[in-house]
């Protein structure tokens, strides 16, 4: 499996619209394999969703992502979680440990955790049924 992590700096972008750079981390086992650094530049949202198709990503995690980047993702088969926070390392190994739904990962302002603003739930709907998160 493949995931892409949005990327500023060490930390995970705050805005995948503008982000140019993710992490592709090849997983096995609970395991990380390898990793690939990708430039995605100043793309449009469909060629943003291509390339991460093309590259073989099954999951993107990132921040705040605009609902026509989703649409464009999902149209391909790619899952979001969206609206995470922290640092690459720290994202990468509570993905790999399913403990991303923790409150620190979180970003401020998302009072239940995942909401992609429009709503519906950018994480998995069978982990987390509703989104009913009582952290603040």
């Amino acid at each position: 499996m493949k995931i892409a992590i949005s990327v500023w700096n060490d930390s995970l972008s705050n805005a995948f619209d503008f982000s140019t750079e993710v992490l592709i981390v090849d997983i096995e086992d609970a395991k990380e394999v390898a990793r690939l650094d990708v430039e995605l530049g100043d793309s449009l949202a469909q060629q943003k969703a291509k390339k991460l198709k093309d590259l073989g990503v099954e999951t993107l995690i990132c921040g705040a992502i605009s609902r026509e980047v989703v649409f464009a993702l999902d149209s391909l088969g790619i899952e979001v979680l969206a609206y995470v926070t922290g640092s690459v390392e720290q994202v990468l190994e509570a993905h790999l440990n399913n403990s991303l739904d923790a409150a620190k990962f979180v970003m401020p302002g998302c009072w239940h955790g995942a909401r992609n603003g429009f709503g519906g739930c950018m994480r998995k709907r069978e982990k987390h049924g509703r989104c009913n998160r009582t952290e603040r």
